[in-house]
């Protein structure tokens, strides 16, 4: 184990963080959870694990934090939804070791429970959580996007011990309508790796972003969705000098198609697979 990983075991909560129940996570009292929980943020231009304030975040969530504002604020990022929320400040990440191991799956998903509580806000415009792995390196697209889908798989197999799927999104990966949800909440997910082909989905390591659904919802009944998107394409195309090819119409096709960022092939299937709901704790 690297002196990273060994600084973020460090930080992880201890027996007295046991005690604490919250009705709105499930995991909050679940030790295998806790001990690779990792949620940071940005309050009043200070780093803080917002969880336990009283310990810094580690060395590893620092230069997470750094490489992120760097990509995220420089001039010619063209996700505009992203600047928004790092300027707002209403972004939250976490470091966790590995990238495809079920043995940081519910520590993630016990982060996100807290991402939705905190900042699922219907008037927040954009609010986003980042999940950040120290491992293992990436050598291609194709690569990471196995790592991604098995990532979302573990993610989703122990999310169905506790929540149904987000009712006001579809389940099936194939449906236009179709959002990954955890914790009752739909999330749009983006796909970040060193070697990505897209210059705005490459980042220093893997990561999977999470955006809450419901952002954007509001933007289309706003009537500010699709030219939300197409200030995003240009600036896309300025950065890159062509169109993302994973991108799709809105309703035309399914969003799964574009979260890993690896321009699929027409007859792509999802891998993703519903698991059966064993104790639903709440739905979206």
């Amino acid at each position: 184990m690297n002196a990273e990983v060994h600084q973020l075991t460090q930080t992880s909560a201890g027996p007295a963080d046991l005690a604490v129940v919250k009705e709105w996570n499930p995991l909050a009292t679940d030790a295998a959870a806790l001990r690779w929980s990792s949620y940071v943020g940005a309050l009043d231009g200070n780093l803080v694990s917002l969880l336990h304030p009283e310990s810094p975040p580690s060395a590893a969530e620092s230069r997470v934090h750094g490489d992120l504002r760097e990509m995220v604020l420089s001039a010619d990022f063209p996700c505009l939804g992203a600047r928004s929320s790092f300027h707002r400040r209403l972004y939250r990440f976490g470091v966790y070791p590995e990238m495809g191991s079920a043995a940081f799956a519910t520590s993630i998903c016990h982060d996100l429970y807290e991402f939705a509580h905190e900042l699922r806000d219907p008037t927040v415009d954009f609010a986003t959580f980042i999940a950040s792995f120290q491992g293992p390196p990436i050598a291609s697209e194709s690569q990471f996007e196995e790592l991604f889908w098995a990532q979302l798989q573990q993610l989703h197999d122990a999310d169905a011990q506790n929540f149904a799927w987000d009712t006001s999104v579809s389940d099936d990966p194939d449906d236009p309508w179709f959002s990954f949800s955890l914790g009752g909440h739909a999330y749009y997910i983006v796909g970040l790796h060193p070697r990505a082909s897209r210059a705005a989905r490459r980042f220093a390591q893997a990561a999977i972003v999470f955006n809450l659904h419901t952002q954007f919802a509001q933007l289309r009944q706003q009537g500010r969705l699709e030219l939300f998107k197409q200030a995003i394409r240009t600036r896309d195309v300025a950065l890159q000098g062509s169109v993302n090819p994973t991108l799709v119409r809105y309703a035309s096709g399914s969003q799964a198609r574009q979260y890993s960022g690896r321009a699929v092939e027409p007859d792509w299937r999802c891998p993703l697979r519903l698991s059966p709901v064993n104790s639903p704790h709440i739905t979206g």
